[in-house]
């Protein structure tokens, strides 16, 4: 099953085209992305159109799991001091634990990030000065975006839990 994928991914036209497309169906054929009907073709250009919109819709969903994982990731590592606060086994936790203020901050980041990407967009219309004008922009709602996690994290220390006293004693 997984040959005939391959060969139909490689005639699908856009952004996967070509091997690529192979591999990743390929991949995907095992999470249940791909159809699993019977006959020794891929069912014409119906059920690749139907594998590319499965195919993007999880993409979308990772995406979005990925943005919502990033902003306590990073807290992690900067208050734990290592890459390894960045683990699922400390991230995860502590989004589960603040779940509403946490979903409150992701989406002020939303934000910020579609305001940062409108002052850059105005920026580039400025001669010469632009560019900085636009870093400038960028450095300033980074720091806006950490200060809402800060924020999250002085409010909710309590509760996300990574610094309690039995958990340091052990």
């Amino acid at each position: 099953h997984w040959l005939v994928c391959v060969q139909c991914c490689v005639r699908a036209p856009g952004l996967f085209s070509g091997v690529n497309a192979g591999a990743l169906l390929f991949c995907a054929g095992s999470y249940g992305l791909t159809s699993a009907g019977p006959g020794p073709g891929c069912g014409g250009e119906v059920e690749e159109r139907v594998v590319m919109q499965r195919l993007w819709a999880w993409i979308a969903v990772l995406v979005v799991a990925g943005l919502a994982y990033v902003p306590m990731a990073l807290l992690a590592v900067g208050l734990l001091g290592s890459a390894q606060g960045a683990s699922p086994l400390t991230v995860l936790p502590a989004i589960l634990r603040v779940p509403g203020s946490y979903l409150l901050v992701c989406l002020f980041l939303l934000l910020a990030l579609g305001l940062e990407a409108g002052a850059q967009h105005l920026a580039e219309g400025v001669p010469y000065a632009g560019v900085v004008l636009g870093s400038f922009l960028s450095l300033y709602f980074l720091m806006v975006e950490m200060r809402m996690i800060g924020v999250l994290y002085l409010h909710r220390k309590d509760a996300i839990g990574w610094f309690q006293s039995s958990r340091l004693a052990a």
